[in-house]
C-alpha cells in the first residue's frame, strides 16, 4: 500500500552577482511503500530503488537552469539535501552546459564549472536519496528542501 507521495524542491538559491536561478522541475519520488527508517532511491535516468511506488505519474527528476553568466568564467556549485521531521534527503546532481560536459557532484561537493564562451545556460539535474524518518500518514503528500550555491571565483 502506497503511505505517502513525496518530493523535493529547491528552498534556496545563493548567487554572488545578477545570475538568474529558475527551478524547472521539481524532484518527486511519487509514493512510498515502507515503514520508518526506509529509504527510495531515483538515479539520473528517473529509474527508482528501494519500496517506491514505480507506477506513479508523477516521478521525475528535479532540474535547474543558471542562466545570464558572465562567459569563460569559473563558478563554484553545490547543492545540499536537507532533513525534517519527515524525511531526509541526500541530493546527487549533475552539471551540464559548461565547457567539461556533465560535472557529476554528491550531497554538500563544491565544484568547479567553467561556462563556455558563448554564455550558454547551465543545467543542473537533481536526484538522489530520500529516507523516511518517522511514520507519516497515507494519502498526504511531504517535502523536504534542498539548497543550491553558485558563485563566481
Amino acid at each position: 500500500m502506497v503511505l505517502f507521495s513525496c518530493f523535493a524542491h529547491a528552498s534556496a538559491f545563493v548567487l554572488t552577482s545578477l545570475q538568474v536561478i529558475t527551478e524547472v522541475g521539481s524532484l518527486h519520488y511519487g509514493g512510498i511503500t515502507a515503514d520508518a527508517g526506509s529509504s527510495c532511491s531515483i538515479d539520473s535516468s528517473s529509474n527508482l530503488s528501494g519500496p517506491c511506488n514505480a507506477s506513479d505519474p508523477n516521478i521525475s527528476i528535479g532540474q535547474i537552469v543558471i542562466s545570464d553568466l558572465a562567459r569563460n568564467t569559473d563558478y563554484e556549485v553545490s547543492i545540499t539535501g536537507s532533513n525534517n521531521a519527515e524525511l531526509e534527503f541526500i541530493a546527487t546532481a549533475e552539471v551540464s552546459g559548461g565547457k567539461a560536459g556533465k560535472t557529476v557532484m554528491t550531497d554538500g561537493q563544491v565544484v568547479t564549472v567553467t561556462t563556455k564562451g558563448n554564455g550558454a545556460d547551465l543545467t543542473i539535474q537533481i536526484y538522489g536519496q530520500i529516507t523516511l524518518l518517522n511514520d507519516v500518514a497515507t494519502g498526504q503528500d511531504y517535502q523536504v528542501d534542498y539548497n543550491v550555491v553558485i558563485n563566481a571565483l
